[in-house]
């Protein structure tokens, strides 16, 4: 069986303090829409979490799965410490959230669940 990245795309639910921010998530998963944790370590390289948009400089961080559950660590911010990331079936109209270490969680909606390329076709079509 072959694993195929999904791209999961999200919007805070908090405004106006993360309006414009994009949560992009690129997960195998399982076919009830769950993280498939036993593809991770073998897609490590290609599960990232990146967020984008809004007033703040965004970033990429590589998925890990672990005792304590999901967690990212931003690249591009030297010495962050990691993020977990809580969710239960990655669908539309559903809901995620991310917590930095210390602070309260930052609530996510799911507008979009899609096979990675059929997203990038979606892209490539796109005015």
């Amino acid at each position: 069986m072959t694993a195929r990245l999904t791209r999961v795309v999200a919007v805070p639910t908090q405004a106006p303090a993360c309006a414009g921010r994009t949560l992009t998530l690129l997960v195998p998963l399982t076919p009830d829409g769950r993280l498939d944790e036993g593809e991770v370590p073998r897609l490590a390289d290609s599960v990232t979490a990146t967020l984008a948009g809004g007033t703040s400089a965004g970033w990429t961080a590589p998925i890990r799965v672990g005792e304590d559950g999901w967690t990212l660590q931003p690249t591009s911010v030297e010495d962050a410490p990691p993020w977990r990331l809580a969710a239960g079936v990655l669908r539309p109209g559903g809901y995620l959230s991310l917590r930095a270490p210390g602070a309260d969680p930052i609530s996510y909606r799911i507008v979009n669940v899609a096979p990675l390329d059929r997203a990038i076709r979606d892209d490539e079509h796109r005015p």
